[in-house]
């Protein structure tokens, strides 16, 4: 097999496997606390996707730091890092974004049903467990994911845009409606400039929390 092929076949793996692994988890997750908890599941939606996502980054985790970590240090060692005020900018960044995106959205007039049902699941428990959940553990895996180890394999292979742009698609694409599609591939296309400019995970994994938490807190006050 030549290089060529090899390339390919591993930039394929890294886009496929993390979520594979993800959604199994997800999945295996749901089916056993169904199993312990019958129709009243339903209930408990948002704490059993923080579970997985929780055990997905720890599997997720394991083979980042392994696999891709490496060849980030070895760039970010050619680039040199950002100085501590661009990491602020981070927060005044992610609110901006935020609140402009979803206007933009809700300007489209989209039919917003099974966004409607997603809305419920994560923002009906309590303020404490929306932030655990949708600010700090769900990012982690998505971030994984999706730059982590899409984004990062893509760019391996191409220009900055081309794989910021197929990795928000993908990204768009995971979260199942054209309301959230579309939010998620505008943010997804700023996370992956974050992973690239900040050098890792942690800059775009800090930006995707600190918009979900906007969107927590804006919730909280307008209702």
């Amino acid at each position: 097999m030549n290089r060529r092929w090899r390339c390919a076949l591993a930039v394929t793996a890294s886009l496929v496997m993390p979520l594979i692994i993800y959604e199994g988890i997800s999945w295996g997750v749901f089916m056993l606390a169904y199993l312990v908890l019958g129709p009243a599941v339903s209930r408990y939606s948002l704490v059993i996707m923080t579970m997985a996502a929780a055990l997905a980054s720890l599997s997720l985790g394991t083979g980042y730091w392994w696999l891709i970590r490496p060849q980030v240090l070895k760039r970010r060692a050619g680039n040199g890092g950002q100085p501590p005020v661009m990491w602020l900018l981070l927060v005044p960044a992610a609110m901006v974004s935020c609140v402009v995106l979803n206007v933009l959205v809700a300007l489209m007039n989209l039919d917003t049903s099974a966004y409607d049902q997603v809305s419920r699941i994560l923002f009906q428990p309590s303020f404490a467990m929306q932030v655990a959940s949708t600010v700090v553990v769900i990012p982690l895996a998505e971030e994984l994911v999706f730059r982590g180890f899409a984004f990062a394999s893509l760019r391996s292979v191409m220009p900055f845009w081309a794989a910021a742009l197929l990795s928000a698609l993908y990204f768009g694409i995971f979260h199942g409606n054209v309301p959230q599609g579309i939010y998620a591939f505008l943010v997804g296309l700023e996370l992956a400039f974050c992973y690239e400019w900040y050098g890792g995970l942690c800059g775009a994994y800090l930006f995707h929390g600190l918009v979900n938490l906007t969107s927590v807190v804006m919730v909280q006050v307008l209702n």
